[in-house]
């Protein structure tokens, strides 16, 4: 199945709305493993993903890591 690049949450949201965030957002390509966010950090931005999926991943007490989550073109990490 081919999904448009497009984000399910703008796609919800009323016209009027939609209209004035889209005024404010810049399309920007991703490469994989680009880290959104650092642990510790105050996110600076919302990415809307329109395509791909985020994985919400978290250090454990032995420095390990594990994935703890996933999003994708319906949710904003």
């Amino acid at each position: 199945m081919v999904y448009p690049l497009t984000n399910v949450l703008i796609d919800a949201m009323p016209e009027e709305s939609r209209r004035k965030l889209l005024k404010q957002v810049i399309r920007v390509n991703v490469p994989i493993r680009t880290s959104l966010y650092e642990p510790g950090d105050s996110p600076k931005f919302a990415h809307f993903l329109t395509s791909g999926v985020a994985s919400v991943v978290t250090t454990m007490g032995d420095g390990s890591t594990s994935e703890v989550g996933t999003l994708g073109r319906e949710g904003v990490p």
